[in-house]
């Protein structure tokens, strides 16, 4: 039995307001070292929260729509005033290298954030932090959650049920793509069927109705101040840093310097944000290799 992430423990409230912190500041802060600590920061609390091989295959993904962002951009753009080489009669220079090259950091970081954030909240926790303000929305999106894992787990029993019965034995292309269309129209009707169900359950139960009430095991600790407490602290240097003008970079018709000694501070404090979760679930994988070494 493997250890429970020490995320999972904490308030949805406060992991929302940290998430939220780390997607936005990644998002619409374009400086090329904010872009790259939240990728970084993305990267190895994904590392340490996905287990076995699924990280590296979700690496391979994740880099491969890295160059494609990025080599996507010098062939769509030709702004800047250093050209690399000519492609076609078209400059690729590298100030468009170098902007495709954020883009790209950009949206793996924020795909990777979001893959830890879904690997985080639970339909529970969505539940809880949305089911009174908006219902009907928190319902859909917490079904969905649920759905995916359940999908996955009857397809493969649908599967298996099927190569029992010898229908994938069949050689021909044609009987293959037969024995797949069968098993995603059971899946289909599992679904609706599900859905229904679900739809049935929640309505008898009075969800969504005025003056019901929700039963919970959140509730507000000493460590879920502290997060919050070091969201806003080390959010608060960055956010100074890009409403003052501090943090931005310009990347046409020249790119400007990348490393200057003023922005240390801002960088620094939002490296810290960015890292944050990766050392706590750090420090509890290391605490529970030390209690299993004792057994």
């Amino acid at each position: 039995m493997g250890r429970m992430r020490i995320l999972e423990t904490y308030h949805p409230l406060a992991l929302l307001c940290y998430f939220a912190a780390v997607v936005l500041t990644g998002m619409f802060v374009w400086h090329p070292l904010i872009l790259l600590e939240a990728l970084l920061g993305g990267l190895l609390l994904l590392s340490i929260l996905e287990r076995g091989g699924a990280f590296f295959s979700d690496l391979g993904f994740y880099a491969a729509l890295f160059l494609l962002v990025a080599a996507t951009n010098p062939l769509f753009s030709h702004n800047g005033v250093t050209p690399l080489f000519f492609l076609n009669g078209n400059p690729v220079t590298k100030e468009a290298l170098l902007y495709g090259a954020a883009i790209g950091c950009m949206v793996v970081g924020v795909l990777l954030w979001c893959r830890c954030g879904g690997m985080v909240f639970t339909s529970d926790k969505l539940m809880y932090l949305f089911g009174r303000v908006l219902p009907r929305l928190s319902l859909v999106f917490a079904m969905v959650l649920r759905f995916v894992p359940l999908f996955r787990q009857k397809r493969r029993q649908v599967m298996q049920a099927q190569k029992g019965m010898g229908l994938y034995s069949a050689e021909s292309r044609a009987d293959r793509l037969r024995s797949v269309f069968r098993v995603y129209s059971a899946l289909i009707g599992w679904a609706l069927e599900h859905a229904m169900e679900t739809a049935g359950s929640m309505k008898a139960r009075g969800y969504g109705l005025p003056g019901r009430t929700n039963f919970h095991l959140y509730f507000w600790t000493r460590r879920d101040v502290t997060l919050l407490a070091l969201t806003g602290v080390l959010l608060l240097p960055t956010l100074f840093g890009a409403a003052s003008g501090a943090l931005r970079y310009d990347f046409y018709p020249a790119t400007d310097p990348l490393w200057e000694r003023s922005l240390v501070a801002y960088e620094a404090a939002f490296l810290l944000l960015a890292l944050l979760p990766f050392f706590l679930e750090g420090k509890e994988s290391l605490k529970w290799k030390y209690y299993e070494s004792r057994i």
